[in-house]
C-alpha cells in the first residue's frame, strides 16, 4: 500500500514531515518520461488486478516497498515482505520515525473531519465552472474549500449520495 499524498509522519526526533508526497515524489521519479514501463498481469483477487510493473528493468513497488514508501501487507504486496524488512532495518523513508498506515491514516482523518461537519458529514461537495465534484477529508486541498450554498455546494454523507447527486470525485 502506497502511503497517501497528503500524509505525514513523524520523524524519530519529534518533527513532522510530509512522508505522503515524498512517496509521490518518488514514484514519479520512478515512471517520469520512461516509456519502458510494462505491467504484467497475473491474476485478480477481491475485485483487484494483480501483476508486478517495471520501469527500465525496476520493480516499482519493490523499489517504493524497499525505499520505506508503501507497506508490504495484503494481497497486492506480499511478495516483498522481505523489502518491508530491509526497509525496516535501514531505517528508510517512513521507517525513520512513526508512521501510521495509509487505511489508519484516512479513518482518522475522516473521523476528525465528520466531528467537525455539519450533522457529521465530511464529505464537501464542490462546484466550480458548473463542473461538481465532490473532496474528501484526506485530500490536501480540503481544508481550504469552504461551502458556499449559493452555488449549489453542499455536504455529503457518503460517496453514493454525492455519486447520487451529479458529483465526481475530484481529480487528483
Amino acid at each position: 500500500t502506497l502511503l497517501d499524498p497528503g500524509q505525514t509522519c513523524m520523524r524519530s526526533d519529534g518533527s513532522s514531515w510530509n512522508c505522503g508526497a515524498a512517496a509521490k515524489k518518488r514514484m514519479e521519479k520512478l515512471v517520469r518520461g520512461r516509456r519502458g514501463v510494462s505491467c504484467v498481469l497475473s491474476g485478480e483477487e477481491d475485485g483487484a488486478r494483480l501483476g508486478t510493473c517495471t520501469s527500465n528493468g525496476t520493480d516499482i513497488a519493490a523499489d517504493l516497498v524497499r525505499s520505506g514508501f508503501a507497506f508490504s501487507d495484503g494481497v497486492l504486496f506480499a511478495t516483498y515482505s522481505g523489502a518491508v524488512s530491509e526497509a525496516q532495518k535501514t531505517q528508510a523513508g517512513v521507517w525513520s520515525g512513526e508512521v501510521e498506515r495509509p487505511d489508519d491514516w484516512r479513518a482518522r482523518i475522516y473521523a476528525e473531519a465528520q466531528a467537525a461537519a455539519p450533522g457529521g458529514c465530511a464529505i464537501k461537495g464542490r462546484v466550480q465552472s458548473g463542473r461538481k465534484t465532490y473532496v474528501m477529508p484526506e485530500d490536501a486541498e480540503y481544508g481550504r474549500i469552504q461551502i458556499r450554498d449559493d452555488r449549489g455546494e453542499r455536504w455529503f454523507c457518503s460517496i453514493d449520495e454525492a455519486t447520487a447527486s451529479g458529483f465526481t470525485p475530484q481529480r487528483k
